[in-house]
């Protein structure tokens, strides 16, 4: 009858939390039974139930019931049920409670294994190290990107050398993981390997028409110079300079950024020039690590420094007699478009001169930026740009996509060149704003 008391009391829909967490305390009391019954409620699917059940598991007086039942309840088929009982594992199971654990972080519920992973790390078990390790190589929602950085950090030391094998593997997924917590715990002993690593004959660049593992390879070198650069130790900076030639954009733009992150002020001089380098990726990240080393640019890097930050408004307004010939370099660079603010800052600059130049740019395929040099033409506002934009309205291969209010809206370049024609063969000024487009 006491039994069926509570468990009638424990079933009631409206009955508090407060008086059905008790209920379930003392049905698991009453004897096998009561034990049976609360089983099949934790395989249920009724949660408030589970709730009351898992809940009260910690003060059950019989501890072997209470672990069983609890490994019942992380078996449960609900995410919430299972993430309740995980929390409740290091007062309920007691001494089986770090088994249980490693059980639940090997499982392949995220947040599961997230809530195991915070209560093992700070242990500093040795024996959990691989467990753990391979937990922070999975694949993660970014919501548990910094929760998971910071387990890293409990977990101290004795995870480096696990996280220095990751370094070598070919997922860069797993890399970038193990980069990331090895800069968090910055132990020193970190460095020496990494750098041994950086210079392995295995990983230096290849042929590029031969070597199909080339990309791979240099995924792995721009990997552990940011490792490097997370650190901090300053041990690195000889080493990442002698890669700022590397053949990769990659690899260039991971060693600029970890000397910035360095804060080496020798490696100043060394930076300046990749303000200069052939891809605007590495031209930002070396703005940025000047920028992090307090660099104060010299009047004749000053224009450099704005290429490289694309601040094309104020290279538009510069009175540097360079700003117009690498303007013109970035427009008839065969191998990629330049930026729309570029193409508006050369044709303010350059006036007729540009008219040649933006009309070659003009008869290439690709679409970026071509509407920024349809305007640019129409505002310089010479008639030989005429032909050109009356075979503009003929084409059909190119559109342009923008957002607009959280829709993509496609547009046919031939639009503007209609409006821009009108304007020429009207013989009408065209204002056109610049400081718009910068």
């Amino acid at each position: 009858k006491g039994r069926a008391s509570l468990l009638a009391v424990l079933i009631d829909a409206k009955a508090h939390y407060r008086i059905r967490g008790p209920a379930g305390w003392g049905l698991m009391q009453s004897g096998a039974e009561g034990v049976k019954k609360a089983r099949e409620i934790l395989r249920g699917k009724d949660l408030d139930l589970c709730y009351a059940i898992v809940g009260r598991l910690q003060v059950l007086s019989d501890k072997a019931v209470a672990v069983d039942l609890l490994k019942d309840a992380l078996k449960h088929p609900n995410y919430r049920v299972r993430l309740y009982a995980v929390k409740l594992i290091e007062v309920t199971a007691g001494d089986q409670a770090q088994a249980i654990l490693l059980d639940a972080l090997a499982g392949k519920s995220v947040g599961i294994q997230f809530e195991a992973a915070k209560r093992l790390a700070p242990l500093r078990d040795p024996r959990h190290v691989k467990g753990l390790v391979a937990a922070l190589m999975r694949r993660n929602s970014k919501a548990y990107t910094k929760g998971w950085l910071d387990i890293a950090v409990d977990l101290g030391p004795i995870a480096c050398d696990a996280l220095l094998a990751e370094m070598a593997s070919t997922d860069r997924f797993r890399r970038h993981q193990a980069a990331r917590a090895l800069g968090v715990i910055g132990p020193d002993r970190a460095v020496d390997p990494l750098l041994k690593l950086l210079s392995d004959a295995r990983l230096r660049p290849g042929d590029k028409e031969r070597d199909r593992d080339a990309m791979a390879r240099a995924m792995i070198r721009a990997d552990v110079a940011i490792a490097l650069g997370e650190i901090g130790s300053t041990k690195a900076t000889g080493p990442l300079l002698a890669l700022l030639n590397d053949p990769s954009m990659g690899v260039r733009r991971a060693v600029v950024t970890a000397l910035g992150m360095l804060g080496d002020a020798s490696a100043t001089k060394s930076l300046v020039p990749m303000l200069s380098d052939g891809d605007r990726r590495v031209r930002t990240a070396a703005s940025v690590a000047l920028a992090r080393l307090q660099w104060k640019p010299a009047e004749s890097d000053k224009l450099t420094l704005l290429f490289a930050k694309r601040y094309w408004g104020e290279v538009a307004k510069s009175k540097d007699p360079r700003a117009e010939g690498l303007l013109l370099k970035l427009v008839t660079d065969p191998y990629r478009w330049p930026d729309s603010g570029a193409v508006t800052a050369f044709a303010k600059l350059a006036g007729g001169r540009a008219v040649e130049p933006l009309i070659k740019l003009l008869k290439r395929k690709s679409n970026r930026s071509r509407l920024a040099v349809i305007e640019a033409l129409g505002n310089i506002g010479d008639k030989r740009a005429i032909p050109h934009l009356l075979a503009e309205l003929k084409r059909t291969d190119v559109n342009n996509t923008m957002t607009m209010n959280g829709k993509t809206v496609t547009t046919a370049p031939s639009d503007t060149a209609l409006m821009v024609l009108i304007r020429l063969t009207a013989q009408q000024p065209v204002d056109y704003n610049f400081s718009s487009l910068d």
